[in-house]
């Protein structure tokens, strides 16, 4: 089921404006999911903004701090920058092993505005030129992207991230603290030592999808992804959440099934 949720609620709940599927966990409990793409609460990206946004999304999430990014940019674009910080599109973070440097952090709802942009400034330049305008491809997780992306930027894009590495693991765990508390973001180390984390709206959706399949019968995380069309990670994530929170069990090697 599909509600709707206008500006005035979306503030007193702390949320973004716009369509919400929703889901029942429990009787009187549900979670919300976003349907599609998000409303734009504020003003639309301009072409200054999105052009700064480029240039951070450029560098990988450690390098993004100010005395790097100040390199690559005017005075005009410092500006600007500082109209996203206010805007809340992008915080500078000072804690854990940032806290002298500050690194630049781009909330995970401008991802869509940007594409969004791209593809509308993409369509009015075709349209100036008389050429028409190719459908846009939607962005490959990862290393299909010719990028190996950070575990904060895979969480930021793409909802979902696996990290091999506990540094990695804490310092994203300190940089989303507080999003982490208002439970926002769920994650869980597996005996293999990877951590698994996911934003709580993909990993309702997701899981949802998940709990369809394994309801019919018992299948691997190949058989899921696939029919799914999913990325391997991302159902992986969500298995592992799902076991954490007891809702599915590896009932044997690479077999998942409901409890």
């Amino acid at each position: 089921m599909l509600i709707s949720v206008e500006k005035e609620l979306a503030g007193k709940l702390g949320i973004e404006e716009g369509e919400y599927e929703v889901h029942k966990l429990a009787e009187g409990v549900i979670a919300l999911s976003f349907s599609g793409e998000l409303k734009k609460t504020g003003s639309p990206l301009s072409a200054e903004e999105l052009s700064v946004l480029k240039k951070l999304t450029a560098f990988r999430f450690e390098s993004r701090i100010p005395f790097n990014v100040n390199k690559t940019i005017t005075e005009q674009e410092k500006k600007v920058l500082e109209g996203l910080i206010k805007k809340e599109f992008v915080e500078l973070y000072k804690g854990g092993k940032y806290a002298k440097t500050g690194v630049y952090n781009i909330s995970k709802n401008v991802y869509p505005l940007i594409r969004e942009a791209s593809e509308h400034m993409s369509q009015a330049q075709a349209t100036a030129q008389g050429q028409p305008q190719q459908a846009q491809a939607k962005p490959a997780p990862a290393q299909a992207q010719g990028k190996k992306l950070s575990g904060m930027e895979m969480l930021q894009k793409f909802g979902y991230a696996v990290i091999e590495n506990e540094m990695e693991a804490r310092e994203i765990s300190s940089i989303l603290e507080k999003h982490i508390r208002a439970g926002e973001y769920l994650g869980v180390r597996a005996f293999n030592k990877k951590f698994y984390i996911a934003e709580k709206g993909f990993y309702v959706s997701l899981s949802e999808k998940i709990r369809r399949i394994l309801a019919k019968k018992e299948a691997n995380v190949e058989q899921i992804c696939t029919e799914l069309k999913a990325p391997e990670d991302a159902c992986t994530v969500a298995l592992r959440l799902m076991n954490n929170d007891s809702e599915v069990i590896e009932k044997k090697r690479g077999m998942y099934g409901l409890v």
